[in-house]
């Protein structure tokens, strides 16, 4: 019996469908609050009378404090262990839910969003260590892939949400609704989440975790990986951020609840991550990831087309590329880093939603002077640096 505890777990175990449930569950509860101000950029510039770029730093304030909070959470679940770190930031930031939806000026709506960010760190900070410790290494891929289809489903599903809710009554409403829905969540993924049994316990020093992370930062099979990610967050947050503007604008005048449903692309998402989770198993990561960021930097471009049917094909095909590439280099990541997956996952983590903060919010930028055009064709850069790093990184040993 002991030989199979060590051996991790893997398909047919009671044990891993409760943790790829509860991990699924906490990908859900993270990404619908981390980006459930994005669908409401529009109503926030016509309530607080603020422009584009101003207001997309509810988004990016968000992802900033989420950034910050990684070395910290990283640490803490080093410590104390991976569930308790979990169930202690989905708990603080469900609690930090009503205050946003109250805030009677942008400024605090931002730090209370800061905040948020911050809190929610502790999911993904910790949950990829979770998965590579607690799951056996050829179960790894699809595991990983079901996390992430979280990611997705709970970006999708949160923004949805709050878009349709804040068209039949208000957008305090929506955001204080999406609060009272994570909270049941969190009580259900206590509930199923294991305990972990193959983390080791390490007391270590801040300064010594910083340590661990810049070493790793030096290591050429793991940056490349965690500039990557990197790349792909600023151009996917920026491509989705802008996208509402346009199609509330004047170009195809969609309500607010109509251009939510282009959330419903995530469902994409969560394919591509699930079943080319499974081919990278097969097939081998780098190759999966190269061919997910051509087919992103591909789907971008072919964005600029106007007819609003060509456009909306492209950016579903652009987020199903997305999610392939990101599920592929956070997997090489976590097998690349062997024992110090705690940490590598961290470095890319940090590389991953810094990339957000900026690309959410340079890209606008770009929108106030280019209007979509400057937005496509600024995320197609970005994407084009990624393909190149997909090549060097192909080089290394998967």
């Amino acid at each position: 019996m002991s030989k199979v505890v060590d051996a991790g777990l893997g398909p047919g175990d009671p044990g891993y469908r409760a943790a790829s449930l509860a991990l699924f569950l906490t990908a859900l509860v993270t990404f619908a609050l981390l980006y459930s101000t994005q669908p409401l950029l529009p109503s926030l510039a016509g309530t607080f009378r603020l422009g584009p770029t101003t207001v997309s730093l509810s988004v990016s304030l968000a992802t900033a404090g989420l950034t910050i909070g990684l070395p910290l959470w990283s640490l803490l679940s080093d410590r104390y262990g991976r569930r308790p770190a979990i169930l202690a930031a989905l708990w603080a930031s469900s609690a930090l839910a009503p205050a946003i939806a109250l805030a009677p000026n942008f400024a605090l709506l931002a730090v209370w969003r800061f905040l948020q960010g911050l809190m929610l760190a502790g999911v993904p900070a910790t949950a990829m260590t979770y998965l590579g410790e607690e799951v056996r290494p050829q179960a790894l891929g699809g595991a990983m892939g079901l996390y992430i289809a979280g990611n997705s489903i709970g970006g999708m599903s949160g923004r949805l949400a709050v878009g349709f809710t804040a068209q039949a009554f208000d957008w305090r409403w929506a955001l204080a609704g999406l609060g009272l829905l994570v909270l049941l969540l969190t009580v259900l993924t206590q509930h199923l989440l294991p305990p972990s049994r193959h983390a080791a316990e390490r007391r270590l020093l801040p300064l010594g975790a910083l340590r661990d992370i810049w070493a790793l930062a030096g290591n050429r099979a793991i940056l490349p990986l965690a500039l990557i990610g990197g790349l792909l967050m600023a151009s996917f947050v920026g491509v989705y951020n802008y996208l509402g503007f346009l199609l509330v604008g004047p170009t195809y005048h969609l309500a607010l609840g109509a251009s939510s449903l282009v959330y419903l692309f995530y469902l994409l998402g969560s394919v591509s991550s699930f079943a080319l989770g499974g081919l990278a198993d097969r097939r081998g990561r780098s190759p999966v990831l190269f061919w997910s960021v051509s087919l992103t930097l591909i789907a971008v471009l072919a964005s600029l087309a106007r007819p609003l049917v060509l456009r909306l094909a492209a950016v579903a095909i652009f987020t199903f590329g997305f999610f392939g590439s990101h599920a592929a280099a956070s997997t090489l990541v976590s097998e690349r880093a062997g024992t110090r997956r705690g940490h590598a996952s961290t470095l890319y983590l940090l590389c991953y939603y810094l990339g957000s903060s900026l690309g959410g919010t340079l890209l606008g930028l770009l929108w106030e002077r280019h209007g979509w055009a400057g937005v496509a064709l600024g995320a197609a850069t970005v994407l084009f640096a990624a393909w190149l790093l997909s090549l060097y990184s192909a080089r290394q040993k998967d």
